[in-house]
């Protein structure tokens, strides 16, 4: 990065600004990290120490002048300072649930296993699309917890969900404050706003027209309305879309609390905000099967698997209603992400593609589709391509061409 750049302020580069943290790195005394362009993050030569660097260039380029060389040696420091104590009876109240995306846990996992290490990080599905972990919330900074070290700790899922919802409760007096009629907004600002999603009492409690809907668009925001509420349900929408664009930004997608438990929001057709929150939500899975894609082929061309990673594309009817597909090849094994449509393509001579709804294609061929173990978004091997008279079937139930 430039001295001009730097005397007037401007916005540097990736790549100029991933030297600028290798420097202040090598100046606090700790050369041996790594530039990686193509995971765009640090990797320290002498451990396993990984710094992605997409979140941290975000709120650098988006903070105010005077606070972005404070930010630098803050992250500096963060990834220099020796490993803290991690024993349970020492950071026991400091233990906290981390609700993520579910696709971040994925990329982890991935991103590990081309490491060649195993520990991958311990989660569990809250709903489509995500995810609760756990963390450590010292003064400096949040340690989110591996398998490795939950194992070392000999305490069940269950114990450790209610030791961390019990802190985080400690940590959330006073409840979420209204920010527009029948719509409510988390307060605290502590890195842990997306995680009070879990405090469905007080959730509950709000009195918002028909069930909580919720969304997450970063970690310092969580926004509540009504299901029944349309005029809030836009002001969520709304709000959450100007947040999006804050660095570190999350999910799109809100949520409904039913029964004390959360799913995925999808309102029915004749709903004024269907075709908006459909949307966000075919963007969120198109974003989601993207970006595993990307890591997949990665990690096979490192450990040599012949295996197509197959994309999930979404094009319009006639009506303007979105649908998804996929492409399954005659003689190509293929890792299918879960779509509305197959195309399945036999490349014999004279005969076309056809197309045909996913639940059709695995009532007739599910039998040749594995389910991948682990991954998410889910995606099914195939290996072997319906023949003669399952395909004659398939055929039948084929969309008519357009």
């Amino acid at each position: 990065m430039s001295f001009l750049k730097r005397l007037l302020g401007l916005k540097p580069t990736r790549e100029e600004f991933a030297q600028l943290m290798l420097r202040a790195m090598a100046d606090a005394g700790d050369a041996a990290w790594r530039f990686d362009q193509g995971d765009y993050a640090l990797r320290h030569a002498k451990d396993a120490r990984v710094f992605f660097l997409a979140n941290a260039f975000a709120e650098y380029c988006s903070a105010p002048r005077d606070q972005r060389a404070p930010m630098v040696k803050r992250l500096t420091q963060i990834q220099l300072v020796d490993s803290p104590d991690m024993a349970l009876e020492t950071v026991r109240w400091s233990v906290l649930p981390r609700v993520r995306e579910r696709l971040y846990f994925e990329m982890v996992r991935l991103t590990t296993l081309m490491m060649g290490k195993a520990a991958a990080q311990h989660h569990v599905p809250l709903a489509d699309a995500v995810s609760v972990a756990f963390c450590v919330d010292f003064p400096d900074r949040i340690l989110e917890l591996n398998a490795e070290t939950l194992r070392g700790w000999s305490i069940s899922t269950q114990e450790l969900s209610q030791l961390a919802l019990h802190n985080l409760r400690q940590r959330s007096e006073n409840t979420f404050v209204p920010v527009a009629p029948g719509v409510f907004a988390s307060r605290w600002r502590d890195n842990h706003d997306a995680s009070r999603i879990l405090l469905t009492h007080e959730i509950e409690r709000l009195g918002v027209k028909g069930h909580p809907v919720a969304t997450i668009p970063n970690r310092d925001h969580l926004i509540i309305t009504g299901s029944q509420d349309v005029a809030g349900l836009q002001t969520l929408i709304t709000a959450t879309g100007k947040i999006l664009e804050e660095p570190r930004p999350m999910l799109a997608v809100p949520f409904i609390l039913q029964d004390g438990a959360w799913a995925a929001f999808r309102p029915p057709a004749d709903h004024p905000l269907h075709a908006t929150i459909e949307q966000a939500w075919l963007d969120t899975r198109l974003m989601e099967y993207a970006e595993q894609k990307s890591l997949m082929d990665k990690l096979h061309e490192k450990d040599g698997t012949d295996v197509f990673v197959a994309t999930l594309s979404a094009i319009r009817k006639k009506d303007g209603a979105p649908f998804t597909y996929s492409v399954w090849t005659r003689d190509v094994r293929t890792l299918l992400p879960r779509s509305a449509c197959v195309v399945l393509i036999s490349g014999e001579s004279g005969q076309e593609p056809i197309m045909v709804p996913w639940d059709d294609v695995a009532r007739v061929a599910g039998h040749l589709m594995t389910p991948v173990a682990d991954g998410y978004p889910a995606r099914f091997e195939v290996a072997r391509f319906p023949e003669s008279e399952a395909l004659e079937q398939l055929k039948r139930c084929a969309l008519p061409p357009g």
